[in-house]
C-alpha cells in the first residue's frame, strides 16, 4: 500500500474517533450507545490498520475459546510492538491490562446492561485512544476534538427544503444579456481597428443567436435582414449612437476602446459551476474533490476568454462557495470550511443534474465557450 493510501485511511479512522466522541457527549441514549458500538469497531479497524500498514502482524485470526470472552486480535497484543517502543516499561504488561480491561465494555447474554450505561463510554474512548497512542497513529499533536459531523448534517438536512429554486426558463433581466451585448459593442470596435484579424461576423452572429433566446426582437437590431452578417451600421447606431465615419474617427482618435467586464456575484457562481461539472465528468461518481484544485481551475476559467479576463482575488470564489452550497445546496465542503489555498478542505458535489442547470443559468463562460471556440 502506498503512504497516500495509508494517510487515507489514518484519516477515516481519526474522524470515527472524533465522532465516536462527539456521540459520546450526548445526552441521548442512543447517541451514545452509538458512540460505544463505533468506536468498538474502531478499534478491530485499528488492529488491522497496525497489520496492513505498519506491517506489524502476519495473522489477524482471533482466538475464542470462551464463548463470553471478546474476540481476540492477539497478535496485536503479543510482544509485536514492544521493539519499537523501547521507552514504554513494561510495554507487554502495560498492553495486556489495557486488552483485559476491554473485556468489561463488551457484553454477552449476561452483561448486556454494561452496553447501555453511559458511563462506559467515556472509559472505552480513552482505552482506544491508549491504543492508538501506543500504535502511534496519534501523538501529543493530534487534535482529537469531538466532530461537528452531526450538527452540520442536522443543518444541512433543515435547511434542503429552503434551497432556492433555479429556474426553468431563462430570466428575461439576466445579468448576462447586458455581457452579451458588451461583447458585441467590443467586436464591433475591434472590427474598425487597424492591425486586428477580423473574425468578428461570425462571433457576433454566435452571440446574437445566444441573445436570440431571450428575445427574438434582438436579431433585427444586430443582424441584416438575411441574418446572416453583422449590420455594423444599425449596431453603431443603437449602441453607440453614431453614424459610421463618426464612429470611426473617434476609434482612430483613441476616444473609444473596449469594455471590460466585470462578472457580478451570480455569475460568478456560474462559472464556479462550470469549472465544477467539468470536473464530475472527470472523476468517479462521489469522489471528493479538493477545493484548492477547484480554485485553481477557476482562477484559470476567469481569465480564459478576453474582455472578461479579471484580477484574480479570493472573495468571489468565496462568494460563490457560499451560493452552491448555502443557497442552492449543490455542493458541500468536508471538514474545515475552505480559508486558502493551505487548506485541507474537500468538496464534493449533491446534485450534478442541478449543477448543470444552474451552470446554464448563470455562467457567462458557459456562453463564451460557445462564442469564441
Amino acid at each position: 500500500m502506498s503512504e497516500a493510501d495509508k494517510i487515507a485511511v489514518r484519516s477515516v479512522l481519526l474522524s470515527m474517533y472524533k465522532l465516536s466522541k462527539e456521540l459520546s457527549e450526548s445526552n441521548e441514549p442512543i447517541l451514545w450507545e452509538l458512540g460505544h458500538y463505533l468506536v468498538d469497531n474502531l478499534l478491530s479497524k485499528i488492529c488491522i490498520y497496525d497489520a496492513i500498514y505498519e506491517k506489524n502482524s502476519i495473522n489477524l485470526i482471533y482466538k475464542n475459546l470462551n464463548t463470553k470472552r471478546t474476540k481476540d486480535f492477539p497478535d496485536l497484543y503479543k510482544d509485536i510492538l514492544q521493539p519499537f517502543y523501547p521507552n514504554v516499561p513494561d510495554y507487554n504488561a502495560f498492553v495486556d491490562s489495557h486488552h483485559g480491561r476491554r473485556n468489561i465494555f463488551q457484553h454477552s447474554e449476561d452483561s448486556l446492561d454494561l452496553s447501555i450505561r453511559k458511563q462506559f463510554v467515556e472509559p472505552y474512548l480513552s482505552l482506544v485512544e491508549g491504543i492508538m497512542r501506543i500504535i502511534g497513529m496519534i501523538d501529543g499533536t493530534t487534535d482529537l476534538e469531538p466532530s461537528n459531523f452531526l450538527q452540520k448534517s442536522l443543518d444541512l438536512s433543515s435547511k434542503t427544503e429552503q434551497a432556492k429554486v433555479i429556474p426553468e426558463s431563462l430570466d428575461p433581466n439576466d445579468d448576462r444579456i447586458d455581457m452579451l451585448k458588451i461583447i458585441i459593442d467590443n467586436l464591433v470596435i475591434h472590427h474598425y481597428t487597424p492591425e486586428v484579424v477580423h473574425e468578428e461576423n461570425s462571433l457576433i452572429r454566435r452571440t446574437m443567436l445566444i441573445l436570440s433566446n431571450y428575445n427574438q426582437a434582438f436579431i433585427g437590431e444586430y443582424l441584416r435582414s438575411s441574418g446572416d452578417r453583422p449590420d455594423y451600421r444599425r449596431i453603431i447606431g443603437n449602441r453607440f449612437r453614431l453614424n459610421l465615419n463618426e464612429f470611426v474617427d473617434r476609434i482612430n482618435r483613441g476616444e473609444i476602446e473596449s469594455h471590460r467586464i466585470k462578472r457580478k456575484k451570480m455569475t460568478y457562481a456560474g462559472d464556479l459551476a462550470l469549472v465544477l461539472c467539468k470536473k464530475y465528468e472527470e472523476i468517479p461518481l462521489n469522489q471528493h474533490i479538493k477545493v484548492e484544485i477547484i480554485r485553481q481551475d477557476y482562477e484559470h476559467e476567469l481569465r480564459k476568454f478576453e474582455y472578461f479576463q479579471e484580477d484574480y482575488t479570493m472573495q468571489p470564489f468565496f462568494d460563490a462557495l457560499r451560493i452552491l452550497e448555502d443557497d442552492y445546496k449543490l455542493i458541500k465542503q468536508l471538514g474545515e470550511e475552505f480559508k486558502g489555498s493551505d487548506s485541507p478542505t474537500e468538496l464534493k458535489i449533491l446534485d450534478s443534474s442541478n449543477l448543470d442547470k444552474f451552470t446554464k443559468h448563470f455562467s457567462i463562460n458557459y456562453y463564451l465557450g460557445k462564442i469564441f471556440s
